[in-house]
């Protein structure tokens, strides 16, 4: 497959720019150690982009330009995925939701995006079915529906096998027979697709610094660095350890989310756009306590459309939409968002009278509206917004976790308008399209089955077990060949550690090879375990913390500090 065109210095052969540069920084290391080994040299180093926020749209612009050989370091002031990226409703919408805006472009847009995301991460991406009833009194009728979801599969481009169907009422409740049944006329099935947010996040991370990219976690910006007017780097400190470093860069690209405006205002010109923070607030249950097996959509009484989600061994149930002006940093779900979210289930779904006893875990995530004149929280759409604050300065506004990559490929592009950045990529245009993840190599999706079975061979040869084995393919992809080299490497370590196999060695990983540095890192973030499967976090969380400190050589001081300060994870 030849790539030539006017945007590129030579013909190249695309295949070899997505895997062979991949594989000549394969070695990379990305752990705590690389994480210090930087910190300590990056007062030395000039690079071509600093960014500042490691969520989604942070993570894909680092990678985005160290594939376009741009020298790059993104930098993040908690953990990766830690704010909005890590917190949303872990759907790749196709966007449905906006056609009752009737705006086309968008859904065209962001459904080929979502089809280009799971491709890229087939591994942390799942095509799943979610039916959508509608009765007599709804809003949204049969033909509405019928109507809306051809239109949304035209536009989208989808497959046969992911078009739409229209389901009888019969056929409805045999597919989600919980769900209230008077005046009940059928509902539209479409798909969508579920991902793990955090771990798709931490995948392009992984991908960024395989392609050169450095990545720094609790590494804060204290203040932009300026010379002559011009923002030319900024001043850092280690959440960890306190320590200050400086960063030059040839452009600085403001990338935190709902935190943008407060990045050393004193150098930011007032935004073009008007803004405000909307909570969502989400709720998670056991399947056994609601056993629900297909994803739904349904509206409450207000005619808001709410989700109920089917997930490893959970349900999660969302979301409520209000506007907020509290703690960005760490927002919680109240109890009267608690009871706004049971209200609605238990009118629709019938028979289970869940309680706020049954409730497992919740999680609210923050997300900034912009708009020139918003006029309530339903009116912010995709689409991203670009502006240079100041000289050197790039800011990024809006965008989803579905359309990540294009939102970055158009702010390296941005910074491809400076001449002397231009002479210096190697490739104009984007490479990302055609790129897969870190863990992504598979094949892509048709492949993955074939995948998996070659895997579960290969572990089976190496004495591991078949089920372990598929649930470590299933969260790492194309990586799992490292988790299971770990079974001869870590042989001593694994005999001294009181953690079982499907802790110790998700554990190492992340420790080794994905940057984790504290405990909630590795419970919340890279495992999801926290929200999910709380249990296996109360157990086994003393262990894990036990190998935590030996693997980063944490001082007593330190564990004791780690102990009480993460001890919430065990409530």
């Amino acid at each position: 497959m030849t790539f030539n065109n006017k945007y590129h210095r030579k013909p190249i052969l695309l295949l070899d720019i997505v895997s062979t540069k991949g594989v000549k920084r394969m070695q990379r290391q990305f752990s705590y150690q690389q994480r210090k080994q930087w910190l300590k040299h990056i007062n030395d180093n000039t690079f071509d982009v600093l960014v500042i926020g490691g969520g989604i749209t942070g993570a894909g612009i680092a990678l985005d330009a160290a594939t376009r050989n741009l020298k790059v370091v993104v930098v993040e002031m908690n953990d990766y995925a830690s704010g909005t990226s890590g917190r949303t409703s872990k759907l790749i919408h196709g966007g449905l939701k906006y056609l009752k805006q009737m705006n086309f472009r968008v859904i065209s847009e962001i459904s080929k995006e979502r089809k280009i995301v799971a491709e890229n991460a087939p591994h942390v991406t799942k095509s799943i079915n979610i039916c959508l009833p509608y009765y007599k009194e709804s809003k949204i009728g049969p033909l509405l529906t019928r109507f809306g979801l051809t239109v949304y599969d035209t536009i989208a481009g989808l497959s046969k096998e992911e078009k739409s169907v229209i389901l009888s009422s019969t056929e409805t409740l045999n597919k989600i027979p919980y769900i209230k049944n008077e005046n009940l006329l059928g509902s539209g099935m479409f798909s969508e697709y579920l991902t793990n947010d955090s771990r798709i996040n931490i995948e392009v991370i992984k991908q960024a610094v395989k392609e050169g990219a450095w990545a720094l976690n609790y590494t804060k910006v204290e203040k932009l660095l300026m010379e002559d007017g011009i923002v030319c780097g900024a001043y850092l400190k280690d959440s960890l350890t306190g320590e200050v470093h400086v960063v030059k860069a040839k452009k600085v690209i403001n990338a935190t989310g709902p935190w943008i405006f407060s990045l050393d205002k004193s150098h930011i010109n007032e935004s073009p756009l008007s803004s405000k923070w909307v909570k969502g607030s989400h709720i998670v249950f056991s399947q056994k306590r609601f056993p629900l097996e297909k994803g739904t959509y349904f509206e409450n009484d207000e005619g808001k459309l709410m989700f109920a989600i089917p997930f490893r061994k959970s349900v999660f149930v969302g979301t409520t939409e209000s506007l907020y002006e509290g703690d960005i940093e760490n927002p919680q779900v109240t109890e009267e968002e608690k009871e706004y979210l049971l209200n609605d289930m238990n009118k629709f779904f019938q028979g289970l009278n869940l309680t706020k006893e049954d409730i497992i875990s919740s999680w609210a995530g923050i997300r900034t509206l912009y708009g020139k004149a918003l006029k309530d929280i339903q009116d912010n759409s995709a689409i991203a917004e670009i502006w240079i604050s100041c000289k050197n300065l790039i800011t990024v506004a809006g965008g989803k976790l579905t359309n990540y990559r294009s939102v970055a490929e158009k702010v390296v592009d941005t910074v491809l308008e400076d001449k002397e950045l231009q002479c210096k990529a190697e490739f104009y245009k984007s490479l990302t399209r055609a790129m897969t993840l870190s863990g992504g190599d598979l094949g892509f999706t048709a492949c993955y089955e074939n995948f998996t079975a070659t895997m579960l061979q290969k572990a089976t040869q190496m004495g591991w077990k078949e089920e372990l084995s598929k649930k470590l393919i299933k969260i790492y992809g194309g990586n799992v060949d490292v988790i299971f080299g770990y079974k001869e490497r870590f042989k001593d370590l694994r005999d001294t550690s009181k953690l079982p196999d499907k802790i110790f060695y998700p554990l190492l990983y992340g420790v080794l090879e994905e940057q984790v540095m504290t405990p909630e890192d590795f419970f919340v973030r890279r495992t999801g375990w926290f929200y999910f499967e709380r249990e296996l976090v109360r157990e086994y969380y003393d262990d894990a913390l036990v190998l935590i400190k030996e693997l980063l050589k944490l001082s007593d001081v330190d564990y004791k500090s780690y102990t009480e300060k993460y001890k919430y994870l065990q409530e």
